[in-house]
């Protein structure tokens, strides 16, 4: 552990999945990530002409999202932009109008925006509705406005911080459907509980005995609260478990081959043996061996892609997968750089 050099005013930091890379944001524009272990910089993405306000990476590790708010100082749309990682480019961008924001987080499921909000609003948390805008809770409980705010991975937890203090919320309602498989597991710690309680003494007993059923009493509490605590996390890992397979599913059944053409190829890249393709407004680098760069070049319109398209994770647009350029004449197949 030690200390990695970082020069610009830091607004946000946040870890990939597997822990190895830490992605750091802030006032001066270029994001950047390190090597966690060493500490040196390992890429710097520059396509961002605004500070940015929270970084995070997506469950997959390739993509980063970026976070973008205007305030009363900067009077700028809220924008999220997600990157990838292996590419540094832009991928996709979801930009919403001046909110009077300090802070904002979208969900793990992309459905959910949470926003700390300065003026009126002040010390309040929203949780709106990504695709509508429409406010779904209003979080009151701070008393200045929380300057970053943060889903927990699965979505169940909201953070949110301000001057020296860290809060946690529940958000599970989001999730109507692990509230009605966890509801019946706190209906029936509830009851156990009841049982216990009233913890007041009798006029029966000494103080001696009072204090032995007392103690007694608080134990049987935190068994039976760990017990459940225990039962929910089971239950919770059983319903992520089955919604897991059943996007995957959706995923699957959504899959059909698709055929695409280029629309544009850029300058050939002689050293690492790649050209940018773009293909349906998206650019992303192919391997083509040097012998075969020019003559690539020479007929790239009637080269074929050949690939998938399938519905995206959160089931909200479909992406294409497994793609392919193909030579028609000779069949030779070449690979994007993952």
């Amino acid at each position: 552990m030690g200390i990695i050099n970082a020069p610009d005013d830091i607004f946000s930091v946040a870890f990939s999945p597997d822990g190895k890379t830490l992605a750091s944001a802030g006032y001066n524009h270029p994001f950047k990530l390190w090597n966690f272990r060493t500490g040196t910089e390992v890429q710097k993405f520059t396509g961002v002409s605004i500070p940015v306000s929270t970084v995070f990476f997506k469950d997959d590790g390739n993509t980063l999202v970026t976070v973008q708010v205007g305030n009363w100082n900067y009077q700028y749309p809220t924008t999220y932009k997600f990157w990838d990682v292996r590419t540094e480019r832009e991928v996709k961008a979801m930009t919403y109008p001046y909110e009077n924001n300090i802070s904002s987080a979208l969900s793990p499921d992309f459905r959910t925006r949470a926003i700390g909000r300065f003026g009126g609003d002040e010390g309040f948390i929203f949780l709106v509705e990504a695709q509508t805008g429409q406010i779904l809770k209003k979080v009151s409980g701070n008393d200045v406005p929380a300057v970053i705010v943060a889903f927990s991975p699965d979505g169940q937890t909201l953070v949110s911080g301000d001057r020296g203090r860290v809060k946690l919320w529940d958000v599970s309602f989001l999730y109507p459907e692990l509230a009605n498989v966890l509801s019946p597991i706190e209906a029936e710690k509830a009851v156990e509980l009841n049982k216990l309680f009233p913890l007041t003494k009798n006029e029966f007993e000494t103080d001696a005995e009072f204090q032995v059923r007392r103690t007694k009493i608080l134990n049987d509490k935190k068994a039976i609260e760990e017990k459940y605590a225990l039962k929910q996390s089971q239950a919770k890992k059983a319903y992520l478990a089955k919604k897991e397979l059943d996007t995957l599913s959706k995923i699957k059944a959504s899959r059909t081959e698709v055929t695409l053409k280029i629309s544009e190829i850029g300058i050939y890249d002689a050293n690492n043996e790649t050209f940018p393709i773009t293909i349906e407004a998206k650019t992303r680098d192919i391997r083509v061996p040097r012998v075969e760069a020019q003559i690539f070049k020479e007929r790239w319109q009637s080269l074929v892609v050949m690939g998938f398209k399938q519905l995206n994770r959160e089931l909200t647009e479909y992406e294409y997968v497994d793609l392919v350029i193909v030579r028609p004449e000779t069949g030779t197949r070449y690979p994007f750089v993952d």
